[in-house]
């Protein structure tokens, strides 16, 4: 798809997307220097001893599950917009289960989900 037809909306929730993602991989890489130190945060935040066992395992998967759907996106194709989709459910699901979900940790995901069906029509 040319750069042309991809709409605003697109083009901006992808750029935020990307730059989230490096950002996700710097917090990955700081989770692994200072593993005890996090491990021990995310005790006391409650969460379950599985979740502090994985969290680093689990912040790499949808790093990487999340820029393959921004990929898709940015292409204008319609599995990324699913596969998007899916992956904030996992996420929802494993942070509520691991006990740390917060209300707050929807609104972006709603806001590129909405903008990603939207444009649904238009894409691949």
């Amino acid at each position: 798809m040319s750069e042309q037809t991809r709409p605003l909306s697109i083009k901006i929730l992808c750029i935020i997307g990307f730059i989230g993602i490096g950002l996700s991989a710097l917090g990955i890489l700081f989770g692994i220097a200072q593993y005890e130190m996090m491990a021990e945060a995310l005790a006391e935040q409650g969460a379950s001893s599985w979740y502090v066992e994985n969290f680093v395992a689990i912040g790499i998967f949808f790093s990487i599950v999340g820029l393959i759907s921004y990929l898709g996106l940015w292409q204008m194709k319609k599995w990324g917009a699913y596969t998007y989709f899916g992956m904030t459910t996992a996420s929802q699901i494993i942070t509520i289960e691991a006990g740390i979900w917060q209300i707050f940790s929807l609104i972006l995901p709603a806001i590129i989900i909405f903008f990603a069906f939207k444009n649904l029509s238009k894409m691949t």
